[in-house]
């Protein structure tokens, strides 16, 4: 009964899958995704080992905060959105100059500086008159034009009298550049060096686009429950998810797309044209 070994057995198994049990497991299984060539080159570096995959919230933010805790929490908001007017009241500040113009304003616009120079019913004058005035301004503006002369010339002459000042400090400047350059190549490369081993430990961004904080979820005092039985759900745990992806530079951070719209250009043919063609 124990006579021949069982752990001697040499028989050769076909490690070959039939095809229908191929097509069966394309059939059942999932296909794999392709994960796109940004995250899988340099992963290591790109993302932030020093983040966790789950930051804990605010303790201030809890159903039952201490005081403290719950006026740190309100400050840290106040800072935020402090900021936050700060740059749109900057923002409005630069563009108050500006203003927008519909087209019917355009137009008007447009007319009005077309209608400059011209004389109006009220100013217009009797052919006699502008006689009699050219005869006693005729020398005035000839005096005026040799003063226009004169002061251009002064002028001109003190621009040219600057410029070649310029040119001859540039040239004492370049110069003295060109005597220092080897100190300059080594300013440069202790700057360069320098510049690398500040930015080694931050981590490389997978977008062009910056990560920015979401304003925190907050409750005023008046608002606390007094209890876990009258507590409302707040916040959004998938958006919550998705923006701690982005923190640990797992996704690249995307924003909303604006779709332009891009209208054909109409093709036509003139009456004249097709009587040759």
């Amino acid at each position: 009964m124990f006579c021949e070994p069982i752990w001697e057995d040499k028989t050769t198994v076909n490690k070959t899958p039939d095809s229908d049990f191929v097509e069966l497991i394309a059939k059942v299984t999932k296909p794999k995704l392709k994960v796109p060539q940004s995250v899988l080159h340099g992963r290591t570096e790109k993302r932030n080992p020093l983040l966790p995959a789950v930051l804990l919230p605010h303790p201030g933010a809890s159903y039952r905060p201490k005081e403290d805790e719950h006026t740190q929490l309100l400050q840290s908001v106040r800072t935020g959105e402090e900021r936050r007017q700060r740059a749109e009241h900057k923002l409005r500040r630069s563009l108050r100059g500006m203003r927008y113009m519909s087209k019917k304003d355009i137009r008007k616009e447009e007319r009005q500086q077309m209608r400059e120079g011209l004389f109006k019913a009220s100013e217009r004058k009797s052919e006699s008159d502008d006689n009699a005035t050219l005869v006693t301004t005729s020398d005035n503006k000839q005096k005026v034009k040799k003063k226009k002369r004169k002061r251009k010339g002064v002028a001109m002459e003190r621009r040219r009298a600057l410029l070649e000042h310029e040119k001859r400090k540039l040239d004492i400047r370049q110069s003295e550049d060109i005597k220092n350059i080897k100190s300059l190549i080594k300013q440069l490369d202790i700057h360069t060096t320098l510049k690398k081993k500040r930015h080694s430990p931050l981590t490389k961004r997978l977008g062009k686009l910056r990560y920015h904080e979401p304003i925190r979820e907050f409750q005023l005092r008046s608002q606390i429950a007094p209890g876990l039985g009258r507590l409302v759900a707040e916040g959004n745990l998938l958006r919550d998810r998705y923006k701690s992806l982005q923190k640990r530079n797992i996704i690249e951070v995307r924003q909303k797309k604006i779709l332009k719209r891009k209208y054909q250009l109409k093709a036509y043919q003139k009456n004249s044209y097709k009587e040759f063609t």
